[in-house]
């Protein structure tokens, strides 16, 4: 298997893995149910996965393209799909194409970037960039006492992700702003390390107060302080995400501004959306240090001190109703769970989750192409959310369908009852011959 393919293919898992264990982490009380992820399977083998699409970024970061009307995008995205061999979904995708197409829309997307005029795509490519490097550096081959062309590669890879570093630090001294600044922090404390000189000057209790009243940073610090085991600041960092105004890490700026390039006018959706699934996954794993890092100070034994339990309380209420991202807000509902919130406040954050689930695993129209429908739609909701968020993307969309949260909601849950049922009449016509036996 090619080197490619392989970052791909673990890109890919791993941002399932980090939407997994986000379940994980907010559901340590309670049973995750099956017939959701069974419904979320059925709807991914009729339409291209949401981490596999991203949308052009129409904000003041990215440069206004003239966007082409939804037949011509239609048109030029079929003409992808019979391209790759695709009729309604992955299922089908022919890998080769789909591997040449992802490595042309690569190398195309950062040369555009690298060669910008905003300084924020500049810095996008250099986070892009060095974090590939550092993802394969974190678990690199063995190479043999005779193989010297394995070893050199593995030092071409720790000085290419030491040039992006440097770049991308001094982008971020330079600039004072946050997200690049908080994409300086991450290249420089990812597993695989940089050993730019420059990371010495970054730190997170500087990212902290170039934003203020947001929580990501502090999270940052809170995981700096558990690594020093120095329990005073560790106390410190959680009380001040508590009282942040927002926890916000911008997760769909990278994607969407990675797909802006890749696919100008929408002329490339198939290859935006797998270069999108790369830089969507580097969000979700920040989202999950952070989130585990919530879930390990608020656990059921720290909850007996009663001041731990004030500071989990106001942790909780920032991480459900003020992250801009669904899967945090999911873990925020567990965490309330854990608090023991009242079933009213538990049953409204659950309900706004369903509604987003509806409209996220519908399916789509059967007008044109299936998967093409699906691209389309979920590129739009990256733009959005690249711009307001994603929970206030997802409010829009909830208001534009015309239906209240509560009927959606309904919707997704008599689906979700409908595949549990189906299940079990499976499992039920099962011939007892045909389980396999337990691996030993």
């Amino acid at each position: 298997m090619s080197e490619s393919r392989t970052l791909r293919l673990a890109v890919v898992a791993a941002v399932t893995v980090v939407v997994l264990a986000l379940i994980v982490i907010s559901s340590r009380d309670e049973r995750v149910e099956p017939a959701h992820a069974a419904l979320a399977k059925s709807r991914a083998s009729q339409a291209v996965p949401r981490h596999a699409q991203a949308p052009r970024m129409a904000t003041p970061s990215v440069a206004q393209e003239t966007v082409l009307p939804v037949s011509a995008a239609m048109t030029a995205c079929i003409d992808q799909a019979r391209l790759l061999r695709i009729r309604s979904g992955w299922t089908d995708l022919d890998e080769d194409a789909a591997r040449d197409l992802e490595q042309r829309s690569e190398r195309e997307a950062l040369a555009s970037m690298a060669a910008s005029a905003d300084p924020l795509a500049r810095a996008a490519a250099d986070y892009f960039e060095a974090r590939r490097h550092l993802f394969a550096l974190a678990s690199p081959p063995v190479c043999g006492g005779q193989d010297s062309t394995c070893r050199e590669r593995l030092d071409a890879r720790a000085a290419a992700a030491a040039r992006h570093a440097e770049r991308l630090v001094g982008q971020a001294l330079a600039t004072a702003n946050p997200l690049v600044y908080g994409w300086a922090y991450r290249v420089c404390t990812a597993p695989g390390r940089s050993v730019a000189p420059a990371c010495q000057l970054v730190g997170a209790a500087q990212w902290a107060r170039l934003d203020p009243g947001n929580a990501t940073p502090w999270f940052a610090v809170a995981q700096e302080a558990q690594r020093g085991k120095d329990r005073a600041r560790l106390d410190e960092a959680m009380f001040q995400i508590g009282s942040a105004e927002r926890h916000d890490g911008r997760t769909f700026v990278l994607p969407a501004m990675l797909a802006a390039h890749a696919s100008p006018a929408d002329a490339n959706p198939f290859g935006a959306g797998l270069l999108a699934t790369k830089g969507e996954g580097l969000g979700a794993m920040a989202d999950v240090d952070d989130m585990q890092s919530a879930s390990a100070y608020c656990s059921v034994a720290e909850l007996a001190n009663a001041n731990r339990r004030e500071v989990c309380q106001r942790v909780g209420t920032l991480i459900a109703e003020r992250s801009a991202t669904w899967p945090a807000r999911s873990t925020g509902r567990g965490l309330g769970k854990r608090l023991g919130w009242s079933p009213e406040r538990l049953q409204a954050l659950a309900e706004a989750s369903d509604a987003r689930s509806a409209l996220l695993l519908q399916l789509p129209p059967a007008a044109g192409s299936p998967a093409c429908s699906a691209i389309l739609r979920d590129l739009e909701h990256i733009r959005s959310a690249a711009a307001v968020g994603d929970v206030e993307a997802v409010r829009r969309r909830v208001a534009a369908s015309g239906e209240s949260p509560a009927v959606l909601a309904a919707r997704h849950r008599a689906e979700v009852q409908a595949v549990a049922i189906e299940l079990e009449i499976q499992a039920a016509a099962t011939p007892y011959s045909a389980i396999p036996p337990p691996a030993r």
